[in-house]
């Protein structure tokens, strides 16, 4: 009776680290736990389990040592199966649903709720569908390597791909005005060349964007993997953020853009040019709005190039215009140069917007 009593209070001892771990079996039950004399003996029904409580020795030992229980030493041991034909009463089962992305959604949410009772409760629900075995943090780890992998096999390629694109446009030999002036066949020739420059550097801006996402989504899977041996449901939920993808050249010409270089240095000459204290200070509130930050200056200004490009392009050579083909020309000529280095994007953006004609 005295051994039945300690098993039952090393049962009791041992409940909250293994429900941590959504360990299901009940050791306060004599079926799964015994005593051998300094040796508390767990009793499992499969290798699998067997492996888990292993894990778990020191953990266990902790909660026999806190409680202050006569115990050194633990066993677990597989319970045999029967091999005789016993009448068996089968009895519908209901396994617990186990959803890794479920609890990382409501992981995700949860510091929202002010309600402690609601906190509470999703919490529980959280840690409910969370996978009950180390199954799923294995799985987890073995998908973000596979994609970590994936990702840089991808932008080395696309590495390779910018290095030829930028060698492309810098090695592009453009006929100079001297020179069609001096040969008229020229012109074709320049015009032609010119617009393979803007259809490779648009493809180079596109590779570029994808580097940069690429870039964005493995210090996401970095982070996962720093901290899924302490918190698998965290990682789960680091793991789940998703990289906002850049819009194609064709919907980003279409979409307004919020911030505008062109705009800033279009105002700023307004701004310096007129004589109404009213207006320079209108002027002056919008120029606050419309100007980006020193850091995005250069890519504001590559997408207002690009927008007026787009415009010019979808004219058809015989409607435009000298004066457009020149500006086609002076656009993908400050394209190029900000592709190569943006150190003189404010005054680029001068030169392009910022003279009134």
């Amino acid at each position: 009776m005295s051994a039945l009593d300690l098993a039952e209070r090393a049962g009791r001892a041992i409940a909250p680290v293994l429900k941590a771990f959504h360990f299901a079996i009940d050791f306060t039950d004599p079926a799964h736990c015994r005593i051998d004399g300094e040796t508390l003996v767990l009793l499992v029904s499969n290798a699998a389990q067997e492996n888990r409580l292993k894990n778990l020795q020191r953990r266990i030992r902790a909660a026999l040592a806190t409680a202050g229980l006569p115990l050194t030493d633990i066993a677990v041991r597989i319970i045999p199966s029967t091999t005789g034909e016993d009448y068996r009463l089968e009895i519908p089962r209901c396994e617990r649903p186990s959803s890794a992305s479920g609890a990382a959604a409501i992981d995700r949410e949860i510091t929202a709720i002010e309600d402690p009772a609601l906190r509470e409760t999703l919490a529980r629900l959280r840690d409910t569908l969370a996978p009950a075995t180390p199954e799923g943090t294995s799985a987890l780890e073995e998908r973000l390597a596979h994609e970590s992998l994936s990702l840089a096999e991808r932008r080395r390629e696309l590495s390779i791909l910018e290095g030829d694109l930028s060698y492309g446009i810098d090695a592009t030999d453009l006929p100079s005005d001297e020179e069609v002036a001096e040969m008229p066949p020229l012109a074709a020739v320049r015009e032609r060349l010119l617009g393979k420059i803007a259809r490779q550097t648009e493809r180079l801006y596109n590779v570029r964007d994808e580097i940069a996402r690429i870039d964005t989504r493995l210090e996401v899977i970095n982070e996962a993997l720093t901290i899924l041996p302490e918190n698998p449901i965290r990682a789960e939920a680091i793991a789940a953020k998703s990289v906002e993808p850049s819009c194609p050249a064709s919907e980003e010409l279409s979409q307004p853009v919020p911030v505008s270089a062109a705009a800033h240095a279009a105002l700023s000459t307004l701004v310096n040019g007129t004589t109404s204290p009213a207006l320079r200070k209108t002027l002056r509130e919008l120029l606050g709005t419309l100007t980006p930050a020193d850091t995005d200056f250069a890519r504001s200004l590559k997408a207002d190039i690009r927008q007026e490009m787009s415009r010019i392009s979808s004219l058809t050579k015989d409607r435009r215009t000298p004066q457009q083909k020149k500006r086609l020309d002076c656009l993908t000529e400050a394209l190029s140069e900000l592709n190569r280095s943006d150190v003189r994007a404010r005054e680029l953006a001068r030169e392009l917007y910022g003279t009134i004609d």
